[in-house]
């Protein structure tokens, strides 16, 4: 809980220094005593390289999403290993199940569906 907190403090005081190095003239910087400081290129570049960064991760991971996914005509798309298929089984008698009894969690087959 703290640590988000500070966290969240650090995070405004980290957004006023960037705008404060980012708008201020030099003039005043200087004024100020501050004289070192990356040059105003870096205020427009880090942004834009770090949102370049993150729209291609997002297209790299949806393009290995795609490239690793099953063509519309397999038949992995309808069912895999894991699937727990529903068997209907006539042997179970309805009367002997409780009043709040629920089946188990299936799969549908696709015979069932179509």
């Amino acid at each position: 809980e703290y640590y988000g907190f500070v966290m969240y403090l650090a995070s405004f005081v980290a957004l006023a220094i960037y705008l404060i190095w980012a708008y201020v003239p030099d003039e005043i910087l200087h004024s100020l005593g501050i004289t070192y400081y990356p040059k105003r290129y870096w205020a427009l570049a880090i942004p834009v390289w770090l949102m370049t960064f993150v729209w291609f991760i997002f297209f790299s991971f949806m393009s290995i999403n795609l490239m690793n996914t099953a063509p519309f005509d397999s038949y992995y798309c309808l069912t895999d290993e894991h699937a727990n298929v529903m068997r209907i089984d006539k042997s179970q008698n309805e009367e002997k199940r409780p009043d709040d009894w629920m089946p188990e969690l299936h799969d549908i087959p696709i015979s069932v569906v179509n």
